[in-house]
């Protein structure tokens, strides 16, 4: 079962570390505005490839993204969900 994983684990690692890539860079151009930096962030954004966002439409395509990765269909739907539900609780107000 274990040995199933490799290519999700590697496409999850792929998307978090294209996301925090993407978030240092941007930080970093905040500090020192050089056109390289923003050029960074703006290119890894769309590596990041599941959409963080509450809507129905961005969770379906998180769950066509992840079959296509090669996850089962009942976990893809699962990461789908959990995506959707942390980008719900980012956007509810404090």
């Amino acid at each position: 079962m274990i040995r199933g994983f490799h290519l999700a684990v590697s496409f999850t690692l792929a998307n978090a570390a294209c996301g925090m890539a993407s978030v240092f860079a941007s930080m970093t151009y905040l500090i020192s505005p050089t056109i390289g930096l923003f050029t960074l962030a703006a290119a890894l954004v769309p590596l990041a490839p599941l959409i963080k966002s509450p809507s129905k439409a961005a969770r379906n395509q998180n769950i066509k993204t992840e079959i296509a990765a090669g996850k089962r269909p009942r976990q893809a739907v699962a990461i789908g969900y959990a995506v959707q539900r942390g980008a719900r609780a980012k956007a509810k107000p404090k």
